[in-house]
């Protein structure tokens, strides 16, 4: 039996596809923990490996930021394909901590400071305000589907460069310029 060498090609060009197709299917959808790559991107769980899942205090605009202040709050993003910079699974904003903050304060229980909506996530994030005065993030992960709890007591110091030298929540492509992408 005599093969056409077009058709021997076409066959090895989709056995090439088959395997190599989930590979960079995966990558897109890996996204580091900036402990591996040895960078800080404001995270508060920058030693905490939450399946790519970060927790951060924000500003007004959803910047990392070292305190709470009047119009920001606790954001938390998670990995994405679709999304570089991770995709908004919970935003509490300050006046709901502070609401919760009262309400330990009050009865000695634990507050809900805020639970995602909407998301993939099974079950929905949250975030609450214990008595022992921390706060706790609760979210299963998306990869590991592994149930992760980060407690913290205060929002934490933003490195104002990472080791790339581009701020925050920015990364370097492959022109050299900062991006607002975090490889996580």
């Amino acid at each position: 039996m005599k093969v056409k060498r077009s058709h021997l090609w076409a066959a090895v060009a989709g056995l090439v596809v088959v395997l190599v197709a989930p590979l960079v299917l995966y990558a897109q959808e890996y996204r580091p923990h900036p402990k591996d790559w040895g960078g800080d991107d404001g995270r508060l769980n920058v030693n905490e490996y939450m399946d790519g899942i970060g927790v951060y205090c924000a500003d007004e605009n959803k910047t990392p930021a070292d305190t709470l202040e009047e119009g920001g709050g606790f954001l938390v993003l998670g990995p994405h394909p679709d999304f570089p910079e991770g995709k908004e699974l919970l935003w509490v904003p300050y006046e709901d901590i502070q609401t919760g903050l009262a309400s330990v304060e009050a009865t000695g229980e634990y507050a809900t400071l805020g639970v995602a909506e909407g998301t993939w996530f099974d079950p929905q994030p949250a975030i609450y305000r214990l008595p022992s005065d921390e706060f706790q993030l609760n979210v299963v992960g998306a990869n590991t589907q592994e149930l992760y709890e980060f407690q913290w007591t205060e929002c934490r110091t933003v490195p104002k460069v990472t080791n790339d030298g581009c701020a925050p929540g920015q990364d370097r492509n492959k022109s050299g310029t900062c991006v607002r992408e975090n490889l996580y």
